[in-house]
């Protein structure tokens, strides 16, 4: 449990670096963990300005994993 938590927040981390290099903003992060059925235990939500951030957002979330 312990290394599947840490995995958790390398990846959270990860994340997080993806949308703070391309200049995404409010992000904000559901832990889900205390739900049942759910199909992951985070949630991670941020704001683009435009379509144009937001692929850049994807783009670099995807590069950093």
């Amino acid at each position: 449990m312990v290394k599947e938590q840490a995995n958790s927040d390398i990846l959270i981390t990860t994340i997080i670096g993806g949308i703070e290099d391309v200049k995404g903003k409010d992000i904000n992060i559901l832990d889900l963990r205390e739900l049942e059925n759910t199909v992951c235990d985070y949630f991670v939500i941020c704001e683009g300005t435009s379509n144009t951030q937001v692929n850049a957002i994807v783009n670099s979330i995807r590069e950093e994993s």
